[in-house]
């Protein structure tokens, strides 16, 4: 563990941004093992993905909908956005896998076609959209993900030529396995079959995260894809249950959440950056999404990376 965390700096992601180390991790998926982890921690969240899995010990996890009892084989997939934290915890043994929401736009795209990863990976859980979907996985599962989280850990040395390849095929696996438990426990809300996504959601998709600061409307986006709007509109919510311009203010908030916790930008720089120049509509769909003002998520965000720096990592 040690040698993990002298070579990490999670300048991409939060946990990364909590250490100490100036020497840049440039793929963002991270592996951590937290031994006898007992650190109380504040309300916090994210602008990346983050999987929790017990491997022992016993303790509590909160989040929007309540408690979540955190023992061996109970795990949370946690969007960015959603927030949670540690309490109560009696020597709990933790495994965590971190990765950027780009990733699914980019080597994991193919996520979005596959009915169980697109309910676990794309939209918010049915049963209490509060961003964080609650997993129990049985034994013949968790021996497996736990073996492969670990090989994910073991994979520090981002300058080896092939590490980000090792690190996505490892990541697609724990992926995989927490796809397993949820679709055991979820039948119901999984389709029996797949369905294709249409060319023109994945077209869309690259076409926003590419260009986030343009002035994108239904009505544009559907022309520069050479379909109508309507069309486009019955695409998405079938694909994500979302329309084109709910995706656009998810993808330009998570952004503009990156870009507070990762530079020193004014923040009216960061709207600008992401699409909403005029102050007074970012602060407003800000504040509507995350709960807080730009200058309260900044400040309570790095509050809690130094809280991190003094507990989890002396």
């Amino acid at each position: 563990m040690g040698k993990l965390l002298d070579t990490m700096d999670l300048s991409d992601l939060s946990h990364l941004r909590l250490l100490p180390h100036k020497d840049y991790l440039r793929t963002p998926i991270i592996g951590h093992y937290f031994a006898k982890h007992a650190v109380e921690e504040p309300k916090h969240d994210h602008d990346f993905f983050e999987i929790q899995i017990c491997a022992s010990g016993q303790g509590w996890q909160k989040h929007e909908k309540g408690d979540f009892r955190f023992n061996r084989g109970r795990a949370l997939l946690i969007r960015p956005g959603a927030w949670h934290y540690h309490h109560k915890n009696e020597q709990v043994e933790c495994y965590i896998c971190c990765f950027g929401a780009e990733i699914l736009k980019s080597e994991l795209i193919w996520t979005l076609e596959n009915p169980v990863f697109n309910r676990l990976l794309w939209r918010d859980d049915p049963l209490n959209h509060s961003g964080v979907t609650e997993l129990e996985i049985p034994e013949s599962i968790l021996v497996p993900t736990i073996k492969t989280l670990q090989l994910l850990i073991d994979t520090y040395d981002d300058s080896a030529l092939f590490a980000r390849y090792q690190k996505i095929s490892y990541l697609t696996l724990i992926l995989s396995y927490l796809a397993e438990a949820y679709s055991l426990k979820n039948q119901e809300l999984i389709p029996s079959e797949s369905n294709p996504t249409h060319p023109a959601i994945k077209r869309c998709i690259g076409i926003i995260e590419e260009s986030i600061s343009a002035e994108w409307s239904t009505n544009n986006l559907a022309e520069k894809l050479n379909i109508a709007p309507s069309y486009l509109c019955r695409l998405f919510k079938k694909a994500l249950d979302l329309s084109p311009i709910e995706y656009l203010t998810q993808t330009r908030a998570r952004r503009a959440s990156h870009l507070l916790l990762n530079t020193e930008l004014p923040i009216s720089e960061i709207g600008i950056e992401v699409g909403w120049p005029d102050p007074n509509y970012f602060a407003r769909r800000f504040r509507t999404i995350f709960g807080v003002s730009a200058t309260e998520y900044r400040k309570r965000q790095r509050k809690h990376m130094e809280h991190l720096s003094l507990k989890n990592y002396d």
